[in-house]
């Protein structure tokens, strides 16, 4: 017996000296052109969620809850981001970014990429970052060419490289759902009092809560939930056969 290697448009197998089957398959193979990958860095911008209107708050404590003599009152603002979804063909586009061009009949890309972000979101109620779900600065194979970048509960920012009409270019996506994202507590111009006496303050406390009233705070509100990040990439094309 003698080794032997054949493949047809169905099916590849690879046979020992000894007879024996080692390598079968009816899977497709690619062929990778290495001398045609695309290399650079590119900048991904982010655009800064939309967010629903300020609300603003007021409260107030009494020692019976009568709303008399309160022993101290405090303003707030809250806002959330509203439900929404951007990137190429979505309800909010964001056109891709193009990478470059491959060589006629590409069908297949290789994607490794590093990526560092080098603008963050602000903070989340003034005080929670938002963290990247990737390690920085490390070369990684992605997987379907598209990687999540962002992802804290109903927030989700990624890209995905994808081919088009012979080019290759980056998506960029993100997506949230309505939830807290700012919270300022002011402090100033607040009537203070302590009945009946002076602190310790009273073992019960009474509150009482309203909005868009009169009295309610107007406490400037703004946050800039954008991010940049930048991505170095070989993106290699290939072909199936």
């Amino acid at each position: 017996m003698s080794r032997s290697f054949a493949m047809t448009p169905e099916r590849m197998w690879l046979r020992n000296a000894a007879g024996i089957d080692v390598f079968d398959t009816d899977r497709k193979a690619f062929n990778l052109i290495p001398e045609a990958a695309l290399t650079g860095t590119v900048s991904l911008v982010f655009p800064s969620f939309m967010t629903s209107g300020a609300q603003y708050f007021y409260s107030s404590g009494s020692l019976y809850g009568d709303g008399g003599a309160p022993f101290a009152e405090s303003c707030s603002t809250v806002g959330t981001i509203a439900d929404q979804n951007w990137g190429p063909g979505k309800a909010i586009n964001i056109a891709p970014i193009y990478l470059g061009a491959v060589p006629a009949g590409t069908d297949y890309l290789d994607v490794q990429a590093t990526f560092v972000r080098t603008a963050a979101p602000d903070l989340l109620l003034g005080s929670i970052p938002v963290l990247s779900s990737i390690q920085e600065n490390r070369w990684m194979s992605l997987f379907d060419n598209a990687v999540v970048l962002e992802n804290l509960a109903a927030w989700k920012r990624g890209v995905h490289f994808l081919l088009n009409g012979g080019g290759v270019y980056a998506a960029l996506y993100q997506s949230a759902g309505a939830q807290y994202v700012k919270f300022i507590d002011s402090r100033t111009d607040l009537f203070v009092t302590y009945t009946p006496a002076t602190p310790p303050f009273p073992a019960t406390i009474h509150w009482r809560y309203r909005s868009h009233q009169p009295d309610a705070c107007s406490v400037a509100y703004s946050i800039n939930l954008s991010s940049t990040w930048s991505v170095t990439f070989k993106i290699t094309p290939g072909r199936f056969t």
